[in-house]
């Protein structure tokens, strides 16, 4: 469940625990009321009044709405709340080659370190390799640029894994039997023999800033299925150093600089070298210190209880294999840090799977995107800002169906405690209170969804729906008795009359409740909005004013127990209605000033 669920969840369950125990306190306290018809109507207004059943399925409906709209523009969503999971995510965690860079790589040099080649000869074993090898990874796949030897033919293999970042090859060339290893150069370099030369080398050509792989000769004259058995005994013999560019995605620096204006964290974690990652962002424009790097093997010496400051100390994680990314991920989710993980490889697919986001590039491998919750087609990796702005627009809309819902909630809580011990009036019945669901909750709901626009981040959704349902609540209350109180002084007046009025101030304020919850700074359909609801109130006002005697209407009237208003309760229903929403209005912006100052 996202962030949003467990909240609607929650709200639901002690909607539902309060509603069994207001009917049961009722039945307690009128223990022979089940031969009353006010007392079932009563308590059944109580019990279907308090369950928000609608909550759940505008917010289905709102989760619906933002899939589609950014399936438009470019990402298949796999999961319903994918879209707002997104937009409460702390730390992002990405892969680099495929992810931050477009997986085009291409040969940048070859650095010979030994004299026992030519460079022809280098070249064609590198062909040969590449042709040879079972794997066809976009790294082998630069290597096709140079000829092989047609008369190569492989012996044995060990297939490249992300786990040992090698792969070797024995190759029978003219006869003879020649074991060629290809992996990670800071790796392989720790078993070469000429050590010493290669470090020189690399510094002195200044290679760091490559993703570097070092292409050798095997010599311990071991069989393959030997070597495997114990991959930290092999010997090397360096060949050269085959030094890889990838080229940058141009859209990356936007989805960064957005993270950080929304004070999201992101960590790269890539298998390849510090120093290539490194330079990597810095070409995207984003300035990573040395002090933020961390290597694999740096990370297997971290003990569990330091890790996680490890972790957050950290903005590059090089040289990693799928277990330490497994290990990051865990990390920050047994923090509690909702965290989002991006890749497109076989590699990533653990890290992918055990993050509470996962983001798979279409490129990547099947099973990856398989268990991703979004997958970003043509690997746009533009959309995210579009994403975490849908997130957003769907919190909000949520947080704003949800303060129609209970507030309306609240007022019946109020109306059932006020009537319980205090003995008022409780003016509510099944039918109206279906009526005020339409034109207080269900109408206005369904504009909310197709229509909001806010964006912003809302950072206390709880605080924010609670404190501005217990306000709006409260005024619906004060209003509906301040009307039955005025009510009472005209001669002649029935019950019927003084359920009217309270019923139609309930209206009129629940309409100004509606404009108090879209109007938020920037709102573009304010305008809208407005129209929308003098819409409602007029729809109401015919209902409850005329005496058309139209078989419509008056079925629509006799099912929702609307009785005419009489002229001479108008002018007080509707100052009542003023004044109670101007009160309202007000009393909501204010407290939208406090709670959360930077969407108002």
């Amino acid at each position: 469940l996202s962030p949003l669920q467990i909240k609607l969840n929650f709200i639901v369950k002690v909607l539902f625990s309060t509603a069994i125990f207001l009917v049961i306190l009722e039945i307690i306290r009128n223990p022979g009321g089940f031969s009353d018809l006010d007392f079932i109507r009563k308590i059944s207004t109580v019990m279907l009044s308090l369950i928000p059943q609608g909550l759940v399925l505008m917010s289905s409906v709102t989760f619906a709405l933002g899939i589609y709209r950014i399936s438009k523009i470019g990402a298949i969503i796999q999961k319903l709340n994918a879209i707002e999971s997104f937009a409460n995510v702390k730390i992002v965690c990405t892969d680099k080659t495929g992810t931050l860079t477009q997986n085009k790589l291409a040969v940048n040099r070859i650095t010979p370190l030994t004299s026992k080649f030519t460079k022809e000869q280098i070249e064609e074993l590198l062909g040969t390799y590449a042709k040879l090898s079972s794997d066809k990874n976009a790294t082998l796949r630069t290597l096709e640029i140079y000829q092989p030897d047609t008369g190569a033919s492989v012996v044995e293999e060990i297939p490249f894994s992300s786990e040992n970042k090698m792969s070797l090859l024995q190759l029978a060339i003219e006869k003879q039997n020649l074991t060629i290893i290809f992996g990670g150069y800071d790796i392989l370099n720790e078993k070469s023999v000429e050590k010493q030369k290669a470090e020189e080398i690399f510094e002195k050509d200044g290679l760091k800033i490559y993703r570097n792989l070092l292409f050798g000769i095997e010599t311990s004259g071991r069989s393959l299925k030997e070597i495997e058995e114990n991959l930290s005994d092999i010997k090397i013999e360096p060949v050269c150093i085959v030094s890889i560019t990838d080229q940058v995605r141009g859209d990356v620096m936007e989805a960064i600089n957005l993270f950080h204006k929304n004070n999201i964290e992101i960590k790269i974690l890539s298998g390849d070298n510090a120093y290539a990652i490194q330079e990597v962002a810095k070409e995207i424009g984003w300035d990573i210190k040395d002090s933020e790097l961390i290597s694999g093997s740096e990370i297997e010496q971290v003990s569990d209880s330091d890790i996680f400051k490890v972790i957050m100390s950290k903005k590059i994680f090089a040289r990693l294999k799928p277990e330490h990314k497994l290990r990051i991920i865990k990390t920050l989710r047994k923090e509690k840090i909702y965290t989002a993980m991006i890749g497109d490889g076989v590699n990533d697919l653990p890290a992918i799977k055990e993050s509470d986001m996962g983001i798979a590039m279409e490129e990547g491998s099947q099973i990856t995107k398989e268990v991703a919750d979004i997958v970003l087609l043509k690997n746009k990796f533009a959309l995210l800002p579009s994403i975490f702005d849908e997130g957003n627009k769907i919190v909000n809309t949520v947080s704003s169906v949800a303060k129609l819902f209970l507030t309306k909630n609240f007022m019946v809580i109020y109306f059932t405690i006020l009537s319980m011990f205090f003995a008022f009036e409780f003016p509510l019945t099944p039918r109206r209170v279906s009526l005020i669901n339409i034109f207080s909750i269900g109408l206005p709901s369904f504009i909310i969804a197709l229509r909001n626009s806010n964006v912003s981040k809302l950072t206390n959704f709880s605080k924010d729906l609670f404190s501005f349902v217990l306000i709006s609540a409260g005024i619906l209350v004060a209003g509906s008795y301040i009307g039955q109180f005025y009510t009472e002084k005209f001669s002649g007046f029935t019950a019927e009359d003084i359920q009217m009025v309270m019923l139609s101030v309930m209206i009129f304020i629940t309409s100004v409740n509606f404009l108090s919850v879209v109007m938020h700074k920037n709102e573009k359909n304010m305008k809208l909005y407005v129209l929308y609801a003098l819409g409602l109130v007029a729809l109401y006002s015919f209902l409850s004013l005329t005496q058309s005697q139209f078989i419509l209407i008056g079925w629509v009237k006799t099912f929702y127990e609307i009785s005419f208003l009489e002229h001479r309760y108008l002018g007080i229903t509707a100052a009542i209605a003023l004044i109670s929403g101007t009160a309202l209005f007000i009393l909501q912006f204010i407290r939208g000033k406090f709670i959360n100052p930077h969407s108002n």
